[in-house]
């Protein structure tokens, strides 16, 4: 029943309502990057293609419903349509081309999120599967297939992935559910995301360029385990990897 509701065609008809909804708002702009309710979501709508125009990329999802586009960076080309979505984990000034019309235009989103948001998500993530005794997402960073992140990934739209945005979508037309709730929906994307092996080796890649984050979470979780007794700051510091 899932993969008939959350499939491509609902969430563009939910993404065109919304679209509708902020053109209503500012009519002088009917097309183009819409900001939501949700500092860290956009959407966007164009009905005109392009060819090699210069983007900038920062770290998170886009995911289009409409359309199809691609990215240039050095000599590699990703593209991104209904079918499979694009991972970015840095600041990245790119050519673009896109494919759009009136009949079938660019209509997508964009989500952002930040490198500790994901460290805190893949920690946790570990956490559990240690308790559970379970491999389904355990680390799998010594695999063969891991490779040094470059900055964009092709992710393809899976049933748990629609179901997320579905979710995503649906909040960013009250302002209320967005300040409560859109962070919870973000990390839920990402945690569907991670069930493909290739997400998790890049994300791993990314969140193992800074170890600050690793060493934080360390310290932290030594603080929540001892509560009920007296900690000491070199004690904190040890588990930081800090004198």
């Amino acid at each position: 029943m899932q993969n008939i509701l959350m499939n491509n065609d609902t969430l563009l008809m939910l993404t065109q309502r919304l679209i509708e909804q902020l053109q209503e708002s500012s009519p002088q702009k009917m097309e183009g990057i819409f900001v939501t309710a949700c500092p860290d979501v956009d959407l966007f709508y164009q009905t005109c293609g392009q060819n090699h125009r210069p983007t900038l990329y920062t770290p998170g999802f886009v995911f289009l419903f409409s359309g199809e586009k691609s990215a240039q960076l050095g000599a590699k080309h990703y593209v991104y349509n209904p079918e499979q979505g694009l991972l970015l984990t840095g600041v990245y000034p790119v050519y673009c081309d896109a494919t759009a019309s009136e009949e079938e235009p660019l209509i997508g989103v964009q989500i952002r999120f930040d490198r500790l948001q994901v460290a805190q998500l893949l920690h946790e993530l570990s956490h559990h599967a240690e308790k559970s005794n379970t491999s389904k997402l355990a680390s799998v960073s010594n695999s063969k297939l891991a490779t040094k992140p470059n900055g964009f990934l092709a992710v393809a739209i899976t049933p748990a992935i629609q179901a997320a945005l579905f979710g995503l979508l649906n909040t960013l037309d009250d302002t209320i559910a967005c300040e409560l709730f859109i962070q919870t929906y973000i990390r839920n994307l990402i945690y569907a995301a991670l069930e493909q092996p290739d997400v998790r080796l890049f994300i791993e890649g990314w969140i193992a360029q800074d170890g600050r984050y690793t060493q934080f979470l360390k310290a932290t979780d030594y603080i929540l385990s001892h509560l009920a007794s007296p900690i000491s700051l070199e004690e904190i510091a040890l588990q930081a990897g800090m004198s």
